[in-house]
């Protein structure tokens, strides 16, 4: 570029041909450096400090949205460990009501066998019962018969008829006689 200055500089009768520009190398390269400065001290005072304000926002920006993801992770990571916690309680509850649901089942269900066993107990002492009562009545109608049949062979036997007293009389004989076969 300073080649393009210089091929300027001598086609043009800007600067003359006894400028001390032109008489020394060191006098463009001092315009140079001199205007670097300027322009770097004009720079330094208008464009620097809005580029470190720029900058400086954006690291805190960059800074604080760092720390708001790190805070947001921990949440999240301690939001995890709750829910965690809870599924665990929920678990350790549902365990319980099942255990809880399975004993009373099993109560219910020796409660509703040995009610069984009492309902079929019950119902064997009355059969027996019944039995015993319609045994009973058979050995009574029984006895009926035997003294009727009885009364009337002694009636064919002796040829006459037999009165009430003789008839009683023979009842309570043949009913000792039947009460000392069942003893």
């Amino acid at each position: 570029m300073l080649a393009g200055i210089s091929s300027l500089g001598a086609s043009s009768s800007v600067f003359a041909a006894g400028s001390p520009l032109e008489a020394s190398p060191l006098g463009i390269s001092l315009w140079a450096i001199v205007s670097f400065l300027v322009l770097f001290a004009l720079l330094y005072k208008v464009a620097w400090p809005k580029l470190l304000n720029a900058l400086e926002e954006r690291e805190t920006k960059i800074r604080q949205d760092l720390e708001d993801s790190e805070k947001k992770l921990r949440e999240a990571v301690a939001l995890v460990e709750q829910r965690k916690q809870e599924i665990e309680k929920v678990k350790d509850e549902a365990r319980a009501i099942l255990d809880e649901e399975r004993a009373k089942g099993q109560e219910v269900g020796s409660e509703i066998v040995s009610k069984a066993r009492q309902e079929a107990d019950e119902i064997i002492e009355r059969a027996k019962e019944e039995i015993n009562f319609e045994r009973e009545k058979a050995v009574a109608a029984l006895r009926r018969e035997v003294v009727d049949i009885s009364l009337d062979a002694a009636g064919k036997v002796l040829g006459r008829a037999i009165t009430e007293d003789d008839h009683k009389r023979l009842v309570e004989e043949a009913a000792s006689e039947l009460g000392k076969l069942n003893a």
